[in-house]
């Protein structure tokens, strides 16, 4: 025996359908080019600006020294290099690393020298610059790389390993030449 469905509910549901379905397409659905741009180029703009912005999102986060917005930008299984510290293998445990450095609190700026990606990596090499609250302290220049992998679950990027070539000092920190 056929039941029938009114039609707004039918109508109802191929749309839930289609929308969920056009949701699930991930980053790749940004990159619908214009009939004369190169799809590959505009792929990987899309992926440079929304990377950008998650490393912007971890600095201001680790400014503020808001833990559950710094794990945020981690997953789950993030790994972390600072300095000659011992390596953190944990988003929680990457944040506690962080928080342990005089870079929590401080004002941080992020400079990307090079990006590349492949597939959901994204790879990201800059410099960030920490300046603590005194005034008369000198910012410290941090090299940095930023492994960043793209979480189809979630649609988001995250970090999945850093490395921040610094070394934690009692001396007064020396500027760039």
């Amino acid at each position: 025996m056929f039941v029938s469905f009114p039609k707004s509910i039918a109508l109802s549901l191929a749309l839930l359908c289609a929308g969920t379905s056009l949701n699930a397409q991930g980053i790749a659905a940004i990159a619908v080019p214009k009939s004369d741009e190169n799809s590959e180029a505009a792929y990987h703009a899309k992926v440079r600006e929304a990377v950008t912005m998650v490393l912007q999102n971890l600095s201001e986060s680790l400014q503020r020294r808001d833990s559950a917005s710094t794990a945020a930008a981690y997953t789950r299984n993030a790994r972390s290099f600072i300095g000659n510290r011992p390596e953190a293998v944990t988003a929680a445990a990457v944040v506690k690393q962080l928080f342990a450095t005089p870079l929590a609190g401080s004002h941080l700026a992020l400079t990307v020298d090079d990006f590349d990606m492949s597939s959901e990596l994204a790879f990201v090499s800059g410099v960030l610059v920490s300046q603590s609250e005194r005034e008369d302290s000198a910012p410290s220049y941090i090299r940095s790389l930023f492994v960043l992998k793209f979480d189809d679950w979630h649609n988001r990027w995250q970090v999945r390993e850093q490395i921040l070539n610094w070394h934690d000092t009692t001396e007064q920190a020396t500027p760039a030449q």
